[in-house]
Protein backbone atom coordinates (compact mmCIF):
# COMPACT_ATOMS: atom_id res chain seq x y z
CA UNK A 1 0.00 0.00 0.00
CA UNK A 2 2.76 1.97 0.89
CA UNK A 3 4.54 1.77 -2.41
CA UNK A 4 1.55 2.29 -4.34
CA UNK A 5 0.74 5.54 -2.53
CA UNK A 6 5.11 6.72 -3.26
CA UNK A 7 4.34 5.55 -6.53
CA UNK A 8 1.13 7.50 -6.85
CA UNK A 9 2.80 10.57 -5.14
CA UNK A 10 5.97 10.66 -7.39
CA UNK A 11 3.42 10.51 -10.84
CA UNK A 12 1.53 13.72 -9.52
CA UNK A 13 4.45 15.72 -8.91
CA UNK A 14 5.93 15.10 -11.99
CA UNK A 15 2.49 15.85 -13.82
CA UNK A 16 2.79 18.88 -11.53
CA UNK A 17 6.19 19.78 -12.46
CA UNK A 18 5.11 19.19 -16.34
CA UNK A 19 2.18 21.80 -15.84
CA UNK A 20 4.06 24.01 -14.18
CA UNK A 21 6.56 24.21 -17.20
CA UNK A 22 3.90 24.94 -19.69
CA UNK A 23 2.19 27.53 -18.04
CA UNK A 24 3.86 31.09 -19.02
CA UNK A 25 2.51 34.50 -17.36
CA UNK A 26 4.11 36.42 -20.44
CA UNK A 27 0.88 38.18 -22.60
CA UNK A 28 0.69 37.76 -25.89
CA UNK A 29 1.93 41.08 -27.64
CA UNK A 30 -1.16 43.11 -28.27
CA UNK A 31 -2.60 43.67 -32.24
CA UNK A 32 -1.70 47.55 -33.15
CA UNK A 33 -5.44 49.14 -34.32
CA UNK A 34 -5.58 51.69 -37.11
CA UNK A 35 -5.95 54.58 -34.88
CA UNK A 36 -2.98 53.83 -33.13
CA UNK A 37 -0.67 53.17 -36.49
CA UNK A 38 -2.07 56.60 -38.05
CA UNK A 39 -1.45 58.16 -34.79
CA UNK A 40 2.04 56.49 -34.83
CA UNK A 41 2.67 57.77 -38.60
CA UNK A 42 1.18 61.50 -37.87
CA UNK A 43 3.75 61.64 -35.10
CA UNK A 44 6.32 60.62 -36.84
CA UNK A 45 6.07 63.12 -39.59
CA UNK A 46 5.81 66.06 -36.81
CA UNK A 47 8.85 64.91 -35.62
CA UNK A 48 10.80 64.40 -38.72
CA UNK A 49 9.15 67.84 -39.50
CA UNK A 50 10.55 69.55 -36.49
CA UNK A 51 14.07 67.97 -36.99
CA UNK A 52 14.62 69.09 -40.16
CA UNK A 53 13.36 72.39 -39.17
CA UNK A 54 16.34 71.99 -36.39
CA UNK A 55 18.92 70.97 -38.69
CA UNK A 56 18.27 73.88 -41.24
CA UNK A 57 18.53 76.28 -38.14
CA UNK A 58 21.77 74.17 -37.19
CA UNK A 59 23.14 74.08 -40.69
CA UNK A 60 22.37 77.94 -41.83
CA UNK A 61 22.82 80.66 -38.83
CA UNK A 62 25.87 80.95 -37.46
CA UNK A 63 26.68 83.16 -34.26
CA UNK A 64 26.86 86.83 -35.36
CA UNK A 65 29.78 87.36 -32.85
CA UNK A 66 32.40 84.65 -34.41
CA UNK A 67 30.86 85.45 -37.87
CA UNK A 68 33.32 87.21 -40.28
CA UNK A 69 32.39 89.48 -43.75
CA UNK A 70 33.89 86.84 -45.85
CA UNK A 71 31.44 84.26 -43.98
CA UNK A 72 28.95 86.82 -44.35
CA UNK A 73 29.12 87.52 -47.83
CA UNK A 74 29.51 83.49 -49.01
CA UNK A 75 26.24 82.52 -46.44
CA UNK A 76 23.97 85.46 -48.55
CA UNK A 77 25.53 83.88 -51.80
CA UNK A 78 24.58 80.94 -50.66
CA UNK A 79 20.96 82.14 -49.25
CA UNK A 80 20.52 83.44 -52.90
CA UNK A 81 21.66 80.32 -54.63
CA UNK A 82 19.12 78.44 -51.87
CA UNK A 83 16.59 80.97 -52.89
CA UNK A 84 16.51 80.45 -56.65
CA UNK A 85 16.74 76.45 -55.81
CA UNK A 86 13.81 76.47 -53.77
CA UNK A 87 12.09 78.66 -56.02
CA UNK A 88 12.50 76.03 -58.81
CA UNK A 89 11.87 73.11 -56.31
CA UNK A 90 8.42 74.75 -55.64
CA UNK A 91 7.25 75.19 -59.34
CA UNK A 92 8.19 71.22 -59.31
CA UNK A 93 6.20 70.21 -56.38
CA UNK A 94 3.09 72.65 -57.44
CA UNK A 95 2.85 70.63 -60.58
CA UNK A 96 -0.91 69.42 -60.99
CA UNK A 97 -1.23 65.25 -61.31
CA UNK A 98 -3.56 64.06 -63.78
CA UNK A 99 -7.07 64.22 -62.23
CA UNK A 100 -7.83 60.39 -63.53
CA UNK A 101 -4.82 58.86 -61.31
CA UNK A 102 -4.95 60.89 -57.84
CA UNK A 103 -6.42 59.79 -55.26
CA UNK A 104 -8.24 61.96 -52.35
CA UNK A 105 -5.42 61.35 -49.83
CA UNK A 106 -2.96 62.18 -52.67
CA UNK A 107 -4.66 65.69 -53.21
CA UNK A 108 -5.09 66.30 -49.39
CA UNK A 109 -1.44 65.74 -49.12
CA UNK A 110 -0.38 68.05 -51.64
CA UNK A 111 -2.53 70.82 -50.69
CA UNK A 112 -0.75 70.83 -47.13
CA UNK A 113 2.59 70.53 -48.83
CA UNK A 114 1.62 73.58 -51.43
CA UNK A 115 0.76 75.63 -48.11
CA UNK A 116 4.12 74.49 -46.13
CA UNK A 117 6.05 75.12 -49.53
CA UNK A 118 4.19 78.79 -50.10
CA UNK A 119 4.58 79.53 -46.89
CA UNK A 120 8.12 78.91 -47.06
CA UNK A 121 8.75 80.53 -50.40
CA UNK A 122 7.18 83.73 -49.00
CA UNK A 123 9.06 83.55 -45.84
CA UNK A 124 12.53 83.13 -48.27
CA UNK A 125 11.46 85.49 -50.38
CA UNK A 126 10.93 88.39 -47.38
CA UNK A 127 14.50 88.08 -46.43
CA UNK A 128 15.81 87.58 -50.22
CA UNK A 129 13.98 90.50 -51.95
CA UNK A 130 15.63 94.26 -50.48
CA UNK A 131 13.67 97.25 -51.24
CA UNK A 132 15.29 100.31 -52.93
CA UNK A 133 15.33 103.41 -51.32
CA UNK A 134 12.80 106.07 -52.48
CA UNK A 135 14.27 108.07 -55.70
CA UNK A 136 15.96 110.72 -54.35
CA UNK A 137 14.45 114.62 -55.56
CA UNK A 138 17.52 115.91 -57.92
CA UNK A 139 18.56 120.01 -57.35
CA UNK A 140 16.90 120.70 -60.98
CA UNK A 141 13.65 119.22 -60.01
CA UNK A 142 13.63 121.25 -56.81
CA UNK A 143 14.81 124.22 -58.81
CA UNK A 144 12.03 123.49 -61.48
CA UNK A 145 9.43 123.23 -58.40
CA UNK A 146 10.32 126.39 -56.60
CA UNK A 147 10.05 128.40 -59.84
CA UNK A 148 6.74 127.16 -60.29
CA UNK A 149 5.68 127.86 -56.71
CA UNK A 150 7.03 131.45 -57.18
CA UNK A 151 5.16 131.76 -60.46
CA UNK A 152 1.83 130.77 -58.82
CA UNK A 153 2.60 133.14 -55.77
CA UNK A 154 2.93 135.95 -58.27
CA UNK A 155 -0.15 135.16 -60.11
CA UNK A 156 -2.27 134.72 -56.78
CA UNK A 157 -0.98 138.51 -55.74
CA UNK A 158 -2.11 139.61 -58.98
CA UNK A 159 -5.34 138.43 -58.44
CA UNK A 160 -5.61 139.55 -55.19
CA UNK A 161 -4.69 142.75 -56.13
CA UNK A 162 -7.59 142.88 -58.96
CA UNK A 163 -10.19 141.17 -57.09
CA UNK A 164 -9.58 144.39 -53.77
CA UNK A 165 -11.50 147.39 -55.28
CA UNK A 166 -10.61 150.52 -53.13
CA UNK A 167 -12.65 153.42 -53.21
CA UNK A 168 -10.98 157.40 -52.67
CA UNK A 169 -10.87 158.46 -49.31
CA UNK A 170 -12.60 161.58 -50.30
CA UNK A 171 -15.97 160.19 -50.82
CA UNK A 172 -15.93 157.38 -48.67
CA UNK A 173 -18.12 158.13 -45.78
CA UNK A 174 -18.28 156.13 -41.69
CA UNK A 175 -20.63 153.64 -43.05
CA UNK A 176 -18.45 153.04 -46.52
CA UNK A 177 -15.24 152.20 -44.69
CA UNK A 178 -17.36 150.24 -42.19
CA UNK A 179 -18.73 148.13 -45.04
CA UNK A 180 -15.21 148.05 -46.51
CA UNK A 181 -13.32 146.96 -43.94
CA UNK A 182 -15.63 144.10 -43.57
CA UNK A 183 -15.22 142.99 -47.30
CA UNK A 184 -11.88 143.04 -46.94
CA UNK A 185 -11.61 141.18 -44.17
CA UNK A 186 -13.99 138.66 -46.08
CA UNK A 187 -12.37 138.84 -49.06
CA UNK A 188 -8.50 138.56 -47.51
CA UNK A 189 -10.16 134.87 -45.54
CA UNK A 190 -11.32 134.28 -49.44
CA UNK A 191 -8.04 134.84 -51.09
CA UNK A 192 -6.34 133.25 -48.39
CA UNK A 193 -8.18 130.20 -49.44
CA UNK A 194 -7.97 130.58 -53.25
CA UNK A 195 -4.20 131.21 -52.89
CA UNK A 196 -4.20 127.95 -50.29
CA UNK A 197 -6.07 126.27 -53.71
CA UNK A 198 -3.88 128.01 -56.79
CA UNK A 199 -0.73 127.06 -55.12
CA UNK A 200 -1.44 123.49 -54.56
CA UNK A 201 -3.85 122.00 -56.72
CA UNK A 202 -4.33 122.81 -60.36
CA UNK A 203 -7.48 123.78 -62.21
CA UNK A 204 -9.41 120.80 -63.09
CA UNK A 205 -11.76 122.15 -65.51
CA UNK A 206 -12.15 125.29 -67.43
CA UNK A 207 -14.43 127.96 -66.29
CA UNK A 208 -17.53 128.43 -69.17
CA UNK A 209 -18.55 131.86 -70.76
CA UNK A 210 -21.83 131.30 -68.78
CA UNK A 211 -19.91 130.80 -65.57
CA UNK A 212 -17.77 133.97 -65.99
CA UNK A 213 -20.53 135.85 -67.16
CA UNK A 214 -22.95 135.07 -63.77
CA UNK A 215 -19.27 135.92 -61.73
CA UNK A 216 -19.00 139.45 -63.52
CA UNK A 217 -22.55 140.06 -62.53
CA UNK A 218 -22.12 138.91 -59.31
CA UNK A 219 -19.04 141.15 -58.53
CA UNK A 220 -20.90 144.34 -60.57
CA UNK A 221 -24.00 143.65 -57.99
CA UNK A 222 -21.57 143.26 -55.01
CA UNK A 223 -19.38 146.49 -56.10
CA UNK A 224 -22.44 148.72 -55.87
CA UNK A 225 -23.98 147.22 -52.65
CA UNK A 226 -20.37 148.44 -51.24
CA UNK A 227 -20.59 151.77 -52.86
CA UNK A 228 -23.85 152.05 -50.94
CA UNK A 229 -22.77 151.19 -47.79
CA UNK A 230 -25.07 148.12 -47.59
CA UNK A 231 -23.51 145.20 -45.73
CA UNK A 232 -22.42 142.13 -47.97
CA UNK A 233 -24.73 139.37 -47.41
CA UNK A 234 -28.26 141.50 -47.07
CA UNK A 235 -30.75 140.93 -49.46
Amino acid sequence: MKVKLSGEVRLLEQAAARLVQQVTTELPAAVESHTTRKARRAADVRWGQAAARLVQQVTTELPAAVESHATRKARRAADVRWGRAAARLVQQVTTELPAAVESHATRKARRAADVRWGRAAARLVQQVTTELPAAVESHATRKARRAADVRWGWAAARLVQQVTTELPAAVESHATRKARRAADVRWGWAAARLVQQVTTELPAAVESHATRKARRAADVRWGRAAARGEPRGSA
